[in-house]
């Protein structure tokens, strides 16, 4: 399945056409959950090389520009691409280095362009995962890495999910892939892949963080159509909204309450999350 009711990632060309007119509710929602898996996509990569500093990298589907701007943070010259040009827009903010239009399967750069090459969140997105890693593969001369949301239940996505239940919601047209197509998203699928692609000496784990977000900060994703749960949102009628935003108020608030019950915040949620690094490089 391309995507969880929570699922949300950078983009890529496949699904540029869902982040249409939706960087702004993304950056101030969903991205501070992708942000929580840059140091370990960044750390994967740099454990294929010994360091970043001094690498050319490329940020595939850089979204806000987090990652290409903790990459330039580490003394690597970084590129951004991305299909969306409002997103585009949001990384050339984040960082000070080249920004391009475009997006996965096809990269505007030739063969072996960049030391380094990682998508976060990417893979999780595009309608051939295995083209789109050959192609990360193709560019790269020597490192690739690249995080996904694995398969299975996740904090965000149980709340989510809990939020479209109690609302009442009908849900948006699902996008599945085919089953030629599709891969085990977890660390054996997302490392076979990297194998798949020619990689070697690939290492696949779990990254484990804690998201942070106000409930005022999520409910502008949901509210502006971010991932499926956005374009759920956007497909009620104006009551069906209303019930939606109801049940939101009440799950979230049972879920700040039980923080508070175990000592902990009352005022963001707090949700343990999960994801999947794996880099690798070539021979």
């Amino acid at each position: 399945m391309q995507e969880t009711t929570g699922e949300t990632g950078t983009t890529t060309e496949t699904g540029a056409g869902r982040w249409s007119g939706v960087a702004d509710a993304y950056a101030a929602s969903f991205a501070t959950l992708c942000h929580g898996g840059v140091p370990g996509l960044l750390d994967a990569a740099a454990a294929q090389l010994g360091e970043l500093a001094g690498r050319s990298v490329l940020d595939v589907g850089s979204g806000t520009g987090a990652v290409a701007a903790e990459v330039a943070r580490r003394g690597a010259l970084v590129t951004a691409v991305d299909p969306d040009p409002d997103l585009l827009a949001l990384s050339a903010a984040a960082f000070d280095g080249p920004v391009v239009l475009g997006g996965l399967p096809r990269l505007p750069f030739a063969d072996a362009s960049y030391d380094v090459v990682v998508a976060g969140f990417v893979i999780n997105q595009v309608g051939d995962p295995r083209a789109g890693v050959r192609e990360l593969a193709r560019v790269a001369s020597r490192v690739v890495a690249a995080t996904i949301w694995p398969s299975g239940p996740r904090p965000s996505a149980l709340l989510l999910d809990e939020v479209l239940r109690r609302g009442g919601a009908q849900a948006a047209p699902g996008e599945r892939l085919p089953a030629e197509l599709d891969f085990d998203r977890s660390v054996d699928g997302l490392g076979g892949l990297l194998v798949e692609a020619g990689l070697v000496d690939v290492a696949a784990r779990e990254l484990r963080f804690p998201w942070r977000i106000t409930p005022a900060a999520l409910w502008t994703g949901v509210a502006g159509g971010v991932g499926v749960v956005g374009r759920t949102y956007l497909a009620q009628s104006a009551d069906g909204r209303a019930r939606v935003r109801a049940a939101y108020d009440a799950v979230v608030g049972e879920q700040l309450a039980e923080q508070v019950r175990e000592g902990g915040s009352g005022d963001e949620l707090v949700l343990d999350e999960v994801a999947v690094v794996a880099a690798g490089r070539h021979p």
